[in-house]
């Protein structure tokens, strides 16, 4: 009986991880956009390539950690793979979303770029210099400290390399 009631217990929560890890992969540009200026909230894009062994660690470690998960209720979340050559709709232009990544100065995979609700970039200071992405892996406890550093809007008055 108890046996069975662990196992029970375990597909639930293994349930529940998946399907919250994949809806975060179920929502366009377009529909983020929408969402964020309906409920006002910031949007992280998680620029990635479906090819890239550091986007699917992040995808499949830090995502599923409970506390990002938690932290990433502040906003709308976007993942959108440079791979996908279907073009999207930012800022009035139908651009590839390798192209986009261009456009936010991106250096490689896996990128987060910030926006406000009306999909606006955010730039933010790190190491001194403004910039308006973050590029590369990022392990969770640091995640959860910089999805708390915008959702706070300390980019505002703070560099990210002195929270991180």
């Amino acid at each position: 009986m108890k046996k069975t009631f662990r196992i029970s217990v375990l597909v639930s929560f293994l349930t529940l991880v998946f399907l919250v890890g994949n809806s975060f992969a179920q929502m366009s540009l377009a529909d983020g956009l929408a969402a964020a200026k309906n409920s006002n909230k910031k949007i992280v894009l998680f620029i990635g390539s479906s090819s890239d062994a550091w986007t699917k660690k992040m995808q499949s470690e830090v995502y599923t950690n409970a506390a990002v998960q938690s932290a990433l209720a502040n906003f709308v979340y976007v993942n959108l793979d440079a791979d996908n050559k279907t073009p999207v709709t930012y800022d009035g232009k139908s651009i590839t979303i390798a192209d986009l990544a261009k456009h936010f100065n991106t250096t490689g995979y896996p990128s987060h770029v910030f926006l406000n609700p009306d999909g606006s970039v955010i730039k933010f200071k790190y190491n001194g210099e403004e910039v308006m992405n973050f590029a590369g892996y990022v392990e969770a406890a640091e995640f959860q400290k910089m999805l708390t550093f915008f959702s706070s809007d300390q980019y505002k008055t703070t560099d990210l390399s002195k929270v991180l």
